[in-house]
């Protein structure tokens, strides 16, 4: 004999919804944890190291922008770029830049753990994922990093350009950034 349960909302005992089941039967969460961001207006590095800021959210439906840490605040400070894991669990982490004017032999791109002041260390026990690219193109190249990784609630992550030969390029605003928890 078969048994059904009819339930469409989990809450937590403090009352917060944990989880709902829609009228068609999907499973959906409460409120999701990540962002989707690009950077605002282009950002001069000047230095090997330079982390990524400048970000902003947009609702439009070209670049589908959001920033929420799953209970009511951003993840993504949007003027110094770094990030605040609000939970523990597995994240998708993506960047897409464009490097304008580098005219060194290479250059790349570090997504690491850092501290609260956004110090750049690209140390193996800090470094999520490097992404290299060579000088293929005089005026602008473009680099893409993509990574999961498993981050612990509280840690702090931020996206940093470096190079070797040319400390004098942009950050370019067709830049995006985006990470969200997806177990």
């Amino acid at each position: 004999m078969a048994s059904e349960l009819g339930v469409q909302t989990i809450q937590h005992t403090n009352g917060t919804d944990a989880m709902t089941i829609d009228s068609s039967g999907r499973l959906t969460q409460g409120s999701p944890v990540g962002f989707s961001a690009r950077v605002v207006s282009d950002v001069s590095a000047s230095a090997a190291g330079t982390r990524f800021t400048n970000w902003g959210i947009t609702t439009s439906q070209l670049y589908g922008g959001f920033n929420t840490n799953g209970a009511g605040g951003g993840m993504l400070d949007l003027t110094t770029g770094i990030v605040t894991i609000p939970v523990t669990g597995y994240y998708s982490i993506n960047l897409n830049a464009r490097i304008d004017s580098f005219a060194g032999a290479y250059h790349f791109i570090d997504i690491i753990k850092t501290d609260s002041s956004g110090t750049y260390d690209s140390g193996v026990t800090t470094l999520l994922i490097r992404v290299l690219e060579s000088a293929t193109a005089p005026d602008y190249t473009a680099i893409h990093a993509h990574t999961f990784a498993y981050l612990s609630s509280g840690e702090l992550i931020a996206a940093f350009w470096n190079n070797s030969g040319d400390n004098n390029v942009t950050l370019h605003s067709s830049t995006y950034f985006s990470m969200f928890k997806v177990g």
